[in-house]
C-alpha cells in the first residue's frame, strides 16, 4: 500500500507499518485510558505496569533483532508481545474500575 501510495521507495516502510499494525492498533485504544488510573486511585499499579510495559518493548525488540537480524520479524514479534501486554492492561483496567 505504501509503495502504492508513495512509490517504491517507500516499500519497506510499509512492511514495517504492517508488522507494527497490532501494536499501534491496541497503544490507540489504550492512549485515552491513561486517564482512568487516577481518577480510581490506582496510579501505583498503572506505574508498574508501566515498566512492565518498557521491560517488554525493550526486551522483545532486543530479543527479536538478536534472534533473527532482520527487522519485519523483530517488529512482529514486538506488535505481538505488546497486544498480549495490552490485553492484560485492559482486563486490569476493566476490573479496577468496577
Amino acid at each position: 500500500m505504501f509503495a502504492l501510495v508513495f512509490g517504491p521507495n517507500w516499500h519497506t516502510a510499509g512492511q514495517y507499518a504492517e508488522a507494527m499494525a497490532l501494536f499501534i492498533l491496541f497503544h490507540f485504544v489504550a492512549s485515552p485510558l491513561g486517564m482512568v488510573p487516577p481518577v480510581i486511585q490506582r496510579q501505583r499499579t498503572a506505574f508498574l505496569f508501566s515498566l512492565v510495559q518498557s521491560a517488554l518493548f525493550l526486551g522483545s525488540l532486543w530479543g527479536g533483532f538478536m534472534l533473527w537480524h532482520q527487522a519485519v520479524p523483530t517488529f512482529q514479534l514486538v506488535s505481538v508481545v505488546m497486544a498480549g501486554y495490552f490485553l492484560c492492561y485492559f482486563a486490569w483496567l476493566y476490573k479496577a474500575a468496577r
